[in-house]
């Protein structure tokens, strides 16, 4: 069956000092227990950038300043479909707590390589990386 629902969600791909900010999801939401990238739905009217540093600040209590915005995935579940679009993002502010989420943390590229995350994150970090080393 495919999904019926439509979620249009940013994420922040936050960097500080060579690691990444990540959030483990609680274990009673959809793809519980898994550590992400901060982030979740647009509200009405809102940016990609807007989005993905509301949610950062509400989840982490973490500012940013957005960089830039890479291209929008869209990604199948068997209940939803969801728009992905990762913002790339240098911390400006605030110690990572976990104000929404199970837990927050600093990683590592290496460290971010051995959670247990969403498959898709392997692409969006692919193209974080390689932006990440363009002149």
């Amino acid at each position: 069956m495919k999904p019926t629902v439509t979620h249009e969600v940013a994420i922040a791909l936050v960097e500080c000092d060579g690691r990444w900010l990540v959030a483990r999801r609680h274990d009673h939401v959809h793809l519980g227990g898994m550590w992400e990238f901060p982030g979740g739905k647009l509200h009405d009217g809102e940016t990609h950038s807007e989005a993905a540093l509301r949610e950062l600040l509400e989840e982490c209590g973490v500012t940013a300043v957005a960089n830039a915005v890479l291209e929008t995935i869209p990604v199948e579940y068997p209940d939803r479909r969801v728009l992905l679009t990762p913002v790339l993002c240098a911390w400006k502010s605030g110690e990572a707590r976990p104000l929404a989420s199970a837990a927050c943390r600093w990683v590592t590229d290496s460290e971010l390589d051995a959670l247990e995350m969403p498959a898709i994150n392997a692409r969006v970090m692919a193209e974080a990386r390689r932006r990440r080393n363009l002149p």
